[in-house]
C-alpha cells in the first residue's frame, strides 16, 4: 500500500498545519553529503593537521615567513590522548618567534622601539612638484585610504587633515613613521613594501591633506602640533 501524499497531521500550531511528507531527495542526499564531508573536515584540520586554523592564516597574513609552533600543530581534538603527536604536514617555528610570541609580542613591540630609537633624517623636506603629489596621491589610494580614509579623514588610523599628530608632525617624523610603520597600533613598516622616492610622495602628498576639511572626520588624537610643522 502506497504512502499517501499530503496527509494533514493532527497537531495545530496556532492555526498552522503541515503534512506529513517526506524530505525531498535532494534535501536528503545534501544532509548525508554534508555528514560525509564533515569526517573529512574533522580528519583534515584536527587530526592531520594539514590544514592552517583561522589564527594560523592571520599570523601568516601578517608576516608570510610565520611558521606554526609546535605546539600549534597539536589539534585541540588530539592533545589530551596524544600529547607527543606531531602532524607531518606542518614545519614548526623559529625558537625567537616561539620566544616573541610567549612573550606576548614583546618582540614586536621590542621591535617597534628600537624603530623609534632610531635618528629621524631631519635633512628630508616634502616634495611640491604636481609630478610627484600625484604619484603620491596614487600611492595612497592604493595602500593608504583603507586606513586613513581616501581623504585623509581618518577611519581605523588616525586623521591626517587636522593638525594633531601621534607619533610626531614634522615632516621627517612623518616619513619614518611611514617607513618604520606602527606594529602595535596595527600600521606595517613601508620601507619593504614601497621605493624611498615612493613614501617621500606619499609624504609629501599627506601632507598636503592638512588644513582640508573632508566629510566625517575622525576626532583629534595626539598632541596639537600647527600646521604639522
Amino acid at each position: 500500500m502506497s504512502k499517501k501524499i499530503d496527509e494533514l497531521l493532527d497537531h495545530n500550531y496556532d492555526g498552522i498545519r503541515e503534512f506529513d511528507n517526506d524530505l525531498p531527495g535532494w534535501w536528503t542526499w545534501l544532509f548525508i553529503l554534508s555528514i560525509i564531508f564533515s569526517f573529512f573536515y574533522m580528519a583534515y584540520f584536527h587530526v592531520l593537521g594539514a590544514g592552517d586554523s583561522s589564527q594560523v592564516k592571520f599570523m601568516k597574513e601578517y608576516d608570510p615567513d610565520y611558521r606554526p609552533l609546535p605546539g600549534e600543530q597539536n589539534s585541540a581534538l588530539l592533545a589530551n590522548v596524544f600529547p607527543t603527536y606531531k602532524s607531518p604536514f606542518r614545519t614548526p617555528g623559529s625558537d625567537v618567534m616561539q620566544q616573541d610570541l610567549r612573550g606576548g609580542g614583546a618582540g614586536v613591540v621590542t621591535e617597534f622601539a628600537l624603530a623609534e630609537e632610531e635618528e629621524v633624517d631631519l635633512s628630508v623636506v616634502p616634495l611640491t612638484d604636481a609630478a610627484a603629489l600625484a604619484a603620491g596621491q596614487k600611492t595612497f589610494t592604493q595602500f593608504c585610504f583603507t586606513c586613513h580614509g581616501m581623504s585623509g579623514e581618518g577611519g581605523i588610523g588616525p586623521n591626517l587633515t587636522d593638525d594633531y599628530w601621534i607619533h610626531g608632525g614634522l615632516f621627517p617624523e612623518v616619513i619614518h613613521t611611514i617607513k618604520k610603520g606602527v606594529p602595535v597600533k596595527g600600521m606595517i613598516s613601508w620601507e619593504t613594501q614601497l621605493s624611498p622616492d615612493q613614501i617621500l610622495e606619499v609624504g609629501s602628498y599627506a601632507f598636503t591633506l592638512i588644513g582640508t576639511n573632508p566629510a566625517n572626520p575622525k576626532a583629534p588624537q595626539g598632541d596639537l602640533i600647527a600646521s604639522g610643522e
